[in-house]
C-alpha cells in the first residue's frame, strides 16, 4: 500500500536531487548527491513514513472510540481484499480492515455475529504500534480480539 507509494517517492526525489541510479556514470559538470546527503534523504522518508503509519492508527482508533460510545453492534464481516484480513462492518457504518493474531481465526468472530443470540459490541480498544486491538464481548462472557489494521476503503 503506502510503502510502494513511499519508495516511488524516493526515488522520484533522488532523480530529480541528481542522485545517480545504479546503471548511471560520472555526469560531467553536474555535482551528485554523496552517500551522507542520501541517507539522510532514506532516514526523512523513514520518519515520515512512520508518521503517516501512526496518525493512520490514531484515526482508526478515534473512530472506533465513537464506535464504542454508540454502542454499534458488529453487523457483518466481509471479504477484503488483502490476505488473511476482513472487513468487520458495524451498525453505525463504520467498516475496518481486521486481522487476527494468528491469521485464520476471524472466522469465530462471523460464527458469532452470524449466531445472532445478542449483539456482538466492541467492548475495549487499544492502540498499538502494529494496529488497533479491538476487544469484542460475545455470548456468555467470551471475549474476542482482533487488531484493525486500516479504515475501508473502496477497491
Amino acid at each position: 500500500m503506502a510503502r510502494g507509494k513511499m519508495a516511488r517517492m524516493r526515488e522520484a526525489l533522488a532523480a530529480a536531487l541528481g542522485a545517480p541510479r545504479p546503471d548511471d556514470g560520472p555526469v560531467a559538470g553536474e555535482a551528485a548527491l554523496d552517500v551522507v546527503d542520501l541517507r539522510e534523504i532514506e532516514d526523512t522518508f523513514a520518519q515520515i513514513e512512520h508518521d503517516l503509519h501512526r496518525s493512520l492508527l490514531q484515526l482508526v482508533h478515534a473512530r472506533l472510540e465513537l464506535v464504542m460510545a454508540r454502542r454499534a453492534p458488529v453487523a457483518a464481516l466481509r471479504e477484503s481484499p488483502a490476505d488473511h484480513t476482513a472487513r468487520v462492518c458495524f451498525a453505525d457504518c463504520t467498516t475496518v480492515i481486521a486481522e487476527s493474531r494468528p491469521p485464520g481465526r476471524l472466522g469465530h468472530l462471523a460464527v458469532e455475529v452470524l449466531r445472532a443470540r445478542h449483539r456482538t459490541l466492541l467492548e475495549a480498544v487499544r492502540l498499538d504500534p502494529t494496529g488497533v486491538e479491538m476487544r469484542f464481548a460475545l455470548s456468555g462472557g467470551r471475549r474476542f480480539t482482533a487488531w484493525a489494521v486500516g479504515l475501508d476503503q473502496g477497491d
